[in-house]
């Protein structure tokens, strides 16, 4: 979270998603608007303005775009040559990578591949 032209986060956490998908943080911060931004392990990240009046935050809503393998924001020829390196690989193979599993199913396959080509040249915010 920063604020608004900053690129200096005020805080930064690594949160998980209760089984709504929903999350929280308790830190205390004066009312303001900042930047409020969210990536998953392989997904871009995004960013949304959020105006703080009072110690709970709500109505973001992110919608993160899966396949960014190699999390640098971008999904390019990298991030394609790591899906095809991994290609049908299982789980316990040498070259299965959780990161190249966009789907989590435990296998690298043409479901992974389809999530990647279909998002490729995305960039994140």
């Amino acid at each position: 979270m920063r604020t608004p032209g900053s690129t200096t986060p005020l805080v930064s956490h690594t949160l998980n998603l209760d089984s709504g998908g929903n999350f929280s943080f308790t830190d205390k911060l004066p009312t303001g608007t900042y930047e409020v931004t969210a990536k998953g392990s392989h997904w871009l990240r995004e960013k949304q303005v959020a105006v703080i009046t009072s110690t709970v935050v709500s109505g973001l809503n992110f919608t993160l775009t899966n396949g960014d393998v190699n999390g640098d924001n971008v999904i390019d020829l990298t991030d394609y040559t790591g899906v095809v390196t991994d290609f049908n690989s299982i789980v316990g193979d040498p070259n299965y990578h959780t990161s190249t599993d966009l789907n989590g199913d435990g296998v690298i396959d043409l479901t992974d591949y389809t999530i990647l080509v279909t998002q490729f040249n995305g960039v994140g915010d």
